[in-house]
This record gives C-alpha cells, structure tokens and sequence, in this order.
C-alpha cells in the first residue's frame, strides 16, 4: 500500500505543473487587449516571461509589456490585459528587464532601477507596499 501512493505522489508531481499550465492557458483564451500592435520594424534584443505577462526590450531600449496586466504589471498606465505588445510608459531607455511574478523590474541605460506592477510585499523597492501601473523608481539603499 505504501508503494502505491508514493507512485501515485510522483505521478502526480509531474503531471500537476502541466495540469496548472494547460488550466491557465484556458482562463486566458479570448484574453483581448487593447488594438495597439507593435510596428513590424521593431527588434527586440530581449525578452523576459513572468508567469502571466511577458515584457520586452527594443534594441532602440524601448520597453513592451503583453499579457496579464491586471495588477500593471504592463507599466503601460492601465490595469488590464493586453494580448498585444504595449509600450511602457515614462520615455525611459531601457537596458534589461525582468517580468517576475506579477511586477517587472528593469534597469535603464543610464543605470537606474524602475519596478511595477504588484506591490503587497515591497516587490516595487520604492518604499511603499502600493501597486504602480506605471514604472516608478527603485530608491537607493
């Protein structure tokens, strides 16, 4: 008996994380954003996938945001989903970005820290435990 649901236990191990992938890529089928597609002569140098938005990195240092964006984690000024690309707000140029769980954190060319999105634990490094939808500035240690 206990071989069997220690076998049950690894099955089960394995086969969950898929289980959760296949779920929410159902909740967010027909996820419809904002009608904002990037121009086809945009390059991204890089990108970064969070678990329920991805943000990018332009070679020009122009920062998008697509997906889950409830909580702002698109730094695009709004609090909803976006199934397109959209620009991050603030004019900033952007080095490298990092789309963590429900915030983003990126690092500008001049060497400066921006987070947003979710914030009930500080994830911003502002300060504050208040959510931004928009990039506000990591302060200095």
């Amino acid at each position: 008996m206990k071989s069997r649901s220690i076998r049950t236990s690894i099955v089960l191990s394995r086969f969950l994380p898929l289980a959760a992938i296949i779920l929410f890529t159902a909740a967010y089928q027909g996820v419809e954003g904002p009608s904002r597609p990037v121009s086809q002569e945009v390059t991204f140098q890089s990108v970064s996938a969070g678990v329920t938005h991805s943000c990018g990195v332009t070679t020009a240092g122009k920062a998008y945001c697509w997906g889950g964006g409830t909580n702002g984690e698109l730094g695009d000024g709004a609090s909803s989903s976006s199934s397109v690309p959209v620009k991050v707000t603030g004019g900033l140029s952007f080095r490298s970005l990092n789309a963590g769980a429900q915030h983003t954190c990126g690092v500008t060319t001049t060497g400066v820290a921006y987070c947003w999105g979710l914030n009930p634990v500080g994830q911003l490094g502002n300060g504050s435990i208040i959510s931004s939808n928009v990039p506000v500035r990591v302060v200095d240690p």
